[in-house]
């Protein structure tokens, strides 16, 4: 590992001695300072740890971005650490939200609240933190939702769309005349 990282450091960072011969002679004879002097090179390379980040798959900006290889190992190591709990299913936290009786086929998240349009003709506003029901709406099957403080948007695979009114849980709208399923809404 050690040699791997000084071979991409005499090849990647200007300054660095270029004679392997007197680099490891210098190893040898002053370890501590030259072990020092590398990690002080190594952090401080900013190509090193730009190769690094463009090989994980990172956006690297066209004029490479900042010069400091410190910033660019701090991206790598988060980077790889992210990397490494998506792997092992331990980057998100999970919780079950159960009220609906049949699939759920529309979700949309907002502000810590998910909406949820289900086949058991209902649509559940959750708080994502509590797992609680706020309101539940008897509505039409929802393929898509969308959702504010005061309405809900819903579009069906019966070929209508619909606003209801959170606080009265009623349909304040309805919208005909699609030959199809609505199957989204667009901003």
């Amino acid at each position: 590992m050690f040699e791997a990282c000084s071979r991409a450091c005499l090849n990647l960072c200007p300054g660095l001695p270029t004679r392997r011969h007197a680099f490891y002679m210098m190893i040898n004879t002053y370890s501590y300072y030259i072990l020092f002097y590398l990690t002080l090179v190594v952090n401080g390379c900013s190509q090193v740890w730009l190769g690094a980040c463009r090989e994980l798959g990172g956006c690297i900006p066209d004029n490479g971005g900042p010069q400091d290889g410190r910033h660019w190992k701090g991206v790598y190591v988060h980077a790889s650490q992210r990397l490494r709990q998506l792997h092992s299913g331990k980057a998100f936290e999970t919780s079950v939200l159960m009220g609906h009786s049949a699939r759920v086929y529309a979700l949309y998240y907002r502000n810590g609240l998910l909406c949820t349009g289900s086949d058991d003709l209902s649509a559940k506003l959750w708080d994502v933190k509590t797992g609680q029901c706020i309101y539940g709406i008897q509505t039409h099957t929802c393929a898509d939702i969308k959702f504010d403080e005061h309405k809900l948007l819903t579009a069906s695979f019966d070929n209508t769309l619909a606003c209801w009114d959170w606080a009265t849980c009623t349909k304040t709208k309805h919208f005909l005349g699609h030959t199809a399923a609505g199957f989204s809404f667009h901003k």
